[in-house]
C-alpha cells in the first residue's frame, strides 16, 4: 500500500511541478498536450517491463526512477517519429520529467532521514 500511495504523491507533484515549478503553461493550455499519448503509452510500457522482469527474470526494481528513465528512454526512441521541432520539444518535456522526479525522491528521502534523525535524538535523550 505503501508503495501505491507512493506512486500517487509523485504522479500529483509531478504533475504540479511540470505545470507550475518549471513554467510548461503557455496561457490556459499547457505546451506539448499533444504528446500525453506518446507519455502515456511510454508509461504504460515501462511498468509493464519492470512487472515482466520482476515476474520472469526476478528483477526487482530499487527505485521508481527506474522506471521514470525507462519512460524518459522510450519517449525520446519513439520522438524519431515526429518532426524535428517536435523532437526538440520532446526532448525538453523528458528532461524537465527527469529533473522533477528526482528531486521529488530526493524530497522524500530528506523526509523521511529527518524524521527518522528526529527519532534517533529523541531515542538518545531518552536513554
Amino acid at each position: 500500500m505503501g508503495l501505491l500511495l507512493d506512486a500517487l504523491e509523485l504522479v500529483i507533484y509531478l504533475q504540479t511541478s511540470l505545470n507550475v515549478g518549471y513554467g510548461l503553461k503557455n496561457g490556459s493550455q499547457m505546451v506539448g498536450t499533444e504528446f500525453r499519448i506518446l507519455g502515456i503509452a511510454a508509461c504504460c510500457w515501462a511498468i509493464w517491463k519492470a512487472r515482466n522482469d520482476a515476474c520472469f527474470n526476478r528483477r526487482i526494481i530499487k527505485s521508481p526512477l527506474d522506471i521514470i528513465y525507462h519512460c524518459g528512454a522510450l519517449i525520446r526512441f519513439w520522438a524519431g517519429l515526429y518532426s524535428d521541432e517536435d523532437k526538440a520539444q520532446i526532448a525538453k518535456g523528458v528532461d524537465l520529467l527527469i529533473k522533477a522526479a528526482t528531486e521529488f525522491l530526493d524530497m522524500k528521502k530528506a523526509k523521511v532521514s529527518s524524521s527518522t534523525g528526529d527519532q534517533d535524538v529523541k531515542d538518545q535523550q531518552g536513554a
